[in-house]
């Protein structure tokens, strides 16, 4: 039994270059948080009702635990919840306790090998960012009923609240209760299907984005916050113009259609105007011809990019003596003049809808 949670960090982390929280709806995910929180290590109630939740899916993985785990919760579980516990004998209520303990590590160590050392650090710094939040469920994963009938109600509410993200599963189950009519959407519910699973697919194609770690999207994350601002507003633009919905057999394709068409050309555009846009390049093409230019400034561009002032330049050009004095106002002037072109340029393309789509695949790849 191949049990994992790569697929629900992989939707988690396109979705956080694109949102500002994410919620995910994932029985696995909650399983595991739940065996690992405080609450089920020291209140023998909430390990009780943790271990009933996660022993069907320790049958199928490891039947001999499972076996010796059932035995105590048929032992404690009638009892644990009623007035009759505090009437056993401390010591055994101590025995109790510490077989309790004995079973959620082995279990815990268990379901660490399944999910991976990798996955689960990952999913940790997620909840720990509260970036993500973890929907609870109340049904065992033994109640297959219940816990389907939850897991889908979830999905539901999830249309009407947010954007809503489905994978493979709840797109085939979603499709299934549209098509039945169980479920009817308007015309904004798909929207807003249309325009997250638009996003997602277009994000899973930026440059190493599967190798990328959750801290490495964070931190883009935080550095391209205001241009994706614009980019928010192309997407929506991009996903109006789709008609079918991420369960329709041609949304790939027409995803794959719509990007070639406008994402690629516009993200091309946006490199090839950033490499024309080199600062010291473009420097060069202003003043290389000048014979004064030698005479008067000697090593000062060398100077300024190894002093590492270029980013602050339009600060350090007005009060840095050393600079004034090797190459005097005409140097000054002819330097502050091509920087300040350098930015306004830089500002432009900063301003391009997809210029956080590029940017973002460019530190990806840089990552690497």
């Amino acid at each position: 039994m191949v049990v994992n949670i790569d697929r629900e960090l992989e939707h988690v982390k396109a979705a956080l270059l694109y949102a500002d929280k994410v919620t995910l709806i994932s029985p696995v995910a909650y399983l595991y948080t739940k065996l690992r929180s405080n609450d089920s290590k020291a209140d023998i109630r909430q390990a009780v009702r943790v271990t009933n939740y996660i022993l069907p899916f320790i049958e199928n993985i490891e039947p001999e635990l499972y076996s010796k785990c059932k035995d105590l919760m048929a032992q404690l579980s009638p009892i644990v919840y009623s007035k009759q516990y505090k009437a056993i004998p401390y010591l055994k209520r101590l025995e109790f306790n510490k077989a309790m303990g004995t079973f959620l590590t082995q279990i815990d160590e268990k379901l660490s090998e399944m999910l991976g050392t990798e996955q689960i650090s990952e999913l940790n710094l997620l909840l720990k960012s509260e970036k993500l939040v973890l929907q609870r469920f109340e049904h065992s994963l033994g109640d297959t009923d219940g816990c389907i009938s939850e897991y889908f109600r979830m999905l539901t509410k999830s249309i009407k609240s947010s954007y809503p993200l489905f994978d493979e599963l709840s797109s085939d189950l979603m499709s299934s209760a549209i098509e039945a009519r169980i479920v009817r959407l308007s015309d904004v519910d798909r929207r807003k299907i249309t325009h997250a699973s638009l996003s997602d697919n277009f994000l899973h194609r930026l440059p190493s984005f599967e190798t990328a770690s959750v801290d490495e999207i964070l931190d883009i994350r935080k550095e391209l916050n205001d241009p994706l601002i614009r980019f928010r507003s192309k997407m929506i633009d991009y996903s109006d113009t789709l008609q079918s919905l991420p369960w329709d057999q041609d949304f790939e394709e027409n995803c794959s259609i719509l990007y070639s068409k406008e994402v690629a050309p516009a993200v091309l555009e946006i490199e090839e105007l950033t490499k024309e846009n080199g600062f010291l390049k473009n420097l060069g093409r202003e003043i290389v011809s000048d014979d004064n230019f030698f005479k008067s400034t000697g090593g000062l561009v060398i100077g300024i990019a190894a002093a590492g002032i270029i980013p602050t330049f339009t600060q350090t050009i007005s009060s840095d003596t050393t600079i004034l004095a090797a190459g005097g106002t005409w140097a000054a002037t002819k330097v502050a003049d091509a920087y300040a072109k350098y930015a306004e340029k830089k500002r432009k393309i900063e301003k391009k809808d997809l210029f956080f789509y590029y940017k973002a695949g460019n530190m990806l790849e840089k990552l690497q």
